[in-house]
């Protein structure tokens, strides 16, 4: 006999079957420098709170527009690393601290979170 999946763990494990990202984010602090398209004049800064070779999460103070183009530059030991995205989404974490959503318009080359993840947290060059 066929079982039907209409059980609430069942509906769960297919939404979270249709919900898994392409890319691994892996929880890796690096210091951001980054201006938005609408706004070259000015310089913001922020830090990563998790990075993936497709995009990154950025905490500010302020929550960046949907829809936006932001330019960023990963400030990480004695490397920049410059890149280009959209902010898909951004909600504000708390009064001072604002999280957003970056997907990178032109995404590095695979397997580049891993390997600033394994410089950050093995020390190496």
């Amino acid at each position: 006999m066929e079982r039907k999946a209409d059980s609430a763990h069942d509906r769960k494990e297919q939404a979270g079957a249709n919900n898994r990202r392409r890319h691994l984010r892996l929880p890796l602090p690096i210091p951001v420098r980054f201006h938005l398209a609408d706004h070259q004049d000015r310089i913001f800064a922020g830090r990563t709170q998790n990075l993936s070779d497709s995009g990154l999460m950025l905490v500010a103070g302020d929550p960046l527009p949907p829809g936006s183009t932001v330019s960023l530059e990963l400030l990480f030991r004695d490397t920049e690393v410059s890149l280009e995205g959209e902010v898909v989404w951004s909600r504000r974490f708390d009064p001072s601290v604002a999280q957003s959503g970056i997907q990178f318009r032109f995404p590095p080359d695979q397997g580049f979170a891993t390997q600033l993840f394994m410089r950050h947290f093995l020390g190496q060059r």
